[in-house]
């Protein structure tokens, strides 16, 4: 069921994919640009699948030789907290065997490596908040948590039928003297 609704939902929205336009040529040129270079369609339907299954997906954005780059982070590795005024993003990760926390805090990055000894660096004068939330709904809930019981459910009802059918048969075989 889970699988089936996240399909659906993913289909549905990003089946065919999102088109952008602008009055100005240039500008047209470098969104074109953009969406090729960073494969938007499938990002978008990656983005689409994680937040219907665990109600939020993160995009990250940088730049690197000269170009906006976007990429889909896995949301059991971002810690996000929006309190005013300002959004804190913090992303973990493994890098050469070492644990790394990214912290970004309006228009700093800090990277702190979660290792004695470890690294540390801060970058100022981000153009913004590179991490950026997609919820699946207001609620910031996910589209499967509803199912969860009637799986639940649908489980314990099949297991009680197979241990129905396997009482019936040890019984049958002691009323025919078989155990």
């Amino acid at each position: 069921f889970m699988g089936e609704i996240v399909d659906d939902k993913t289909a549905f929205t990003v089946g065919s994919p999102v088109s952008y336009h602008s009055s100005d040529p240039a500008q047209d040129l470098y969104i074109d640009s953009f969406l090729k270079y960073n494969n938007m369609a499938a990002l978008d339907s990656d983005t689409m699948t994680m937040a219907t299954a665990v109600a939020v997906a993160y995009r990250y954005y940088w730049m690197e030789d000269d170009k906006l780059k976007a990429t889909l982070l896995p949301s059991w590795d971002v810690i996000y907290l929006d309190y005013e005024p300002e959004l804190i993003t913090i992303i973990l990760s493994m890098k050469n065997g070492k644990k790394y926390a990214d912290v970004f805090k309006g228009s700093v990055f800090i990277r702190l490596a979660l290792v004695d000894g470890g690294d540390f660096t801060i970058k100022y004068n981000l153009l913004g908040q590179p991490v950026v939330a997609y919820p699946n709904n207001p609620l910031w809930a996910s589209d499967v948590y509803k199912v969860v019981e009637m799986l639940d459910a649908y489980d314990l009802t099949l297991a009680d039928c197979i241990n129905e059918t396997a009482q019936l048969r040890t019984a049958y075989l002691n009323i025919q003297g078989g155990l």
